[in-house]
């Protein structure tokens, strides 16, 4: 399941938290939620926070390229290997492979 759905449904779990926050019945009568009025805003406000870093995880990952290349060696490296996005060999920011390619034309 996609991360930014679930994102939202656990934001939008915090949101009602604030604006009902006492115990519902199902069709059966049963309580299906505790009183959470005293801590309303707390929990609330911690869900939506989690459903945010949620979101801004999965989007900083998708940001990133997958497969990196240093323009002075020529070396391919994963991205996630890398401190900081240097070469670990010339010490200089390396480039998205794809942009690598398209700027020098070899493709």
């Amino acid at each position: 399941m996609n991360i930014y759905i679930i994102s939202t449904m656990i934001f939008l779990i915090g949101v009602s938290i604030i604006k009902d926050p006492l115990p519902h019945e199902n069709i059966f009568g049963v309580a299906i939620t505790g009183d959470v009025s005293n801590i309303k805003w707390e929990l609330g406000i911690s869900f939506m926070i989690l459903g945010i870093v949620f979101a801004y995880s999965e989007y900083k990952k998708k940001k990133q390229p997958q497969y990196s290349k240093c323009p002075t060696c020529k070396e391919t490296y994963f991205y996630k290997d890398l401190k900081d996005g240097k070469c670990p060999t010339c010490k200089i920011d390396t480039v998205d492979i794809d942009k690598f390619y398209d700027k020098k034309g070899e493709r």
